[in-house]
């Protein structure tokens, strides 16, 4: 079940989330701040951002008494690139390490991943959290340097730890290792709402040249292809797109134009079907999200190529955004900040996104621009059952 907090609450959650109890519940949160609500200031000499939670406290302290206030809330991902992995492949194992599947529990990928590691490894080792979440961060990414440095001779044991807990998105690494293409001039592919990201495979180098006859030495820059060892950049730059993506449609569903909302909502109620095809519905039927930029053009012709299922998950995004007023949004990677006020529509909107990656078949569509191929990869779970969870999420972003 989806919980909603008023704004005083989630004052409370910023200065507790500041202070370092960003692990806790979100009630836990509140309740610590009522607990110490006369000594907020005196604990800001050990707060783990001192500055960032003296500007909530004063928030708080100014609403208490009736000034208007335009702070803003920062609600963080649950381990982003993990999480995202883990959606794209419908991975239940990994959604749960990263809060979208236990509503009322703040997980934490990283202090259970450590308690993993400790667990199975074979020899009698000690892996801290911050050792452990080097590694995992890195390693997700591609890196095998780092968690050797960490791991050494258990390196292995460490992969097989990431394989067993989270197995979605140790699939999705090894498919996304192995799709680098050094014979081409760029790795490219389009993310649903029509953005192109863009991987260099040749790389610009200094050398000197000695030209015999001038008896001169320039320093000239030229190209090379770069190595498939170096491909591994191409798995950051994948997870980090549709993180991209991710960030532009909160603030497209958030920030959007209720003129703009109305008129398609009555288009798509109406148009009538057609049988030709337009760049919005053949992105639709490559990765089965709907988008807001799906509305860009908003006319009785291009409606009319949207496919059923396609109105129908326009019609409820849209009717999902006009319950709630616009509003802002301040992004910074995974960090997602607004007004208090709209606190709890930004995490319900983010949480239904995530629902939209878990039943999407992005990756597919990703995995095939690189590959150059129709390959289909099999979803970990039951998607369905999976997004609905998702949906109700409490902890997707805290």
């Amino acid at each position: 079940m989806f919980n909603e907090y008023n704004p005083m609450q989630y004052l409370a959650i910023d200065i507790a989330n500041y202070f370092g109890h960003d692990k806790m519940e979100y009630e836990d949160r509140i309740e610590w701040v009522k607990k110490n609500i006369d000594d907020l200031e005196l604990l800001s000499t050990i707060a783990d951002e001192p500055y960032l939670y003296m500007k909530a406290v004063n928030a708080l302290r100014q609403t208490q008494q009736g000034q208007e206030v335009g702070h803003t809330v920062a609600l963080d991902a649950i381990c982003s690139g993990l999480q995202i992995m883990s959606a794209v492949m419908g991975c239940k194992a990994g959604c749960t390490l990263t809060g979208l599947v236990l509503p009322n529990k703040r997980t934490d990928a990283y202090t259970l991943l450590t308690q993993s590691m400790n667990e199975h490894m074979d020899e009698d080792i000690e892996i801290s959290r911050a050792e452990a979440k080097s590694a995992v961060m890195k390693g997700f990414y591609g890196s095998v340097k780092v968690p050797k440095e960490i791991f050494g001779d258990l390196l292995p044991q460490f992969f097989e730890t990431l394989e067993r807990e989270c197995p979605g998105a140790y699939e999705l690494l090894e498919l996304l290792r192995n799709a680098w293409n050094p014979d081409v001039d760029i790795n490219s592919w389009a993310l649903p709402d029509g953005h192109q990201a863009v991987v260099p495979v040749t790389t610009t180098i200094e050398t000197k040249v000695h030209v015999e006859e001038l008896r001169y030495t320039p320093v000239v820059r030229v190209q090379v292809i770069e190595s498939t060892e170096k491909g591994v950049s191409l798995i950051s730059n994948v997870v980090h797109s549709i993180d991209a993506y991710v960030l532009r449609t909160l603030i497209r569903r958030c920030n959007y134009s209720p003129r703009k909302l109305n008129d398609a909502l009555k288009y798509l109620k109406t148009a009538y079907i057609s049988n030709e095809e337009s760049v919005q519905s053949r992105r639709y039927e490559e990765t089965n999200i709907v988008d807001m930029t799906m509305l860009d053009e908003v006319d009785i012709r291009t409606m009319a190529t949207y496919p059923p299922a396609m109105r129908a998950a326009l019609i409820r995004m849209i009717e999902m955004s006009l319950k709630h007023k616009p509003f802002e949004i301040i992004t910074i990677h995974d960090s997602f900040a607004c007004s208090p006020v709209n606190c709890n529509q930004m995490r319900r909107v983010y949480a239904d996104i995530m629902g939209d990656l878990v039943e999407s078949t992005i990756i597919d569509d990703i995995l095939n621009q690189l590959y150059q191929s129709d390959a289909v990869v099999e979803k970990r779970d039951n998607v369905q059952e999976l997004a609905t969870i998702v949906r109700q999420s409490n902890y997707g972003i805290s």
